[in-house]
Parts: C-alpha cells; structure tokens; sequence
C-alpha cells in the first residue's frame, strides 16, 4: 500500500485492513493444509486398495 494511502486511512481502519489480511492468510494456510490432508487420504485409499487386492489373491488360492 502506498504511504500517502496509509496516512489518509483512520487507525480503525488500519486495524480492519490487518484483520482482514490475517483472516486470508489462516484461509491460505488451512487451504494449504487441506490440500496435504487430501494428498494422503489418496494415498492411504491406494494403500489399502493394494492390500484389498492381496488379500482377494491369496483367498481365491485356497
């Protein structure tokens, strides 16, 4: 933000504008973290879709 914006804004507002930023900046890290949790669900769901696949093979052995 340009300095002589800054200086024409009231602290309120200041104070609203780095409330505002914080709220986005959570919002970016909870996305963030979405984003990995997601990754290993899919992860996790590969995982045991192979042990699902294993399993099925050595009870259609028997």
């Amino acid at each position: 933000m340009s300095k002589s914006l800054t200086s024409e804004m009231s602290s309120e507002e200041i104070e609203y504008k780095s409330a505002i930023e914080k709220i986005f900046a959570e919002l970016d890290r909870e996305r963030e973290q979405m984003k990995k949790d997601q990754e290993e669900i899919e992860r996790s769901k590969g995982r045991t879709r192979a042990m699902l696949e294993q399993l099925e093979t050595l009870l259609q052995v028997k």
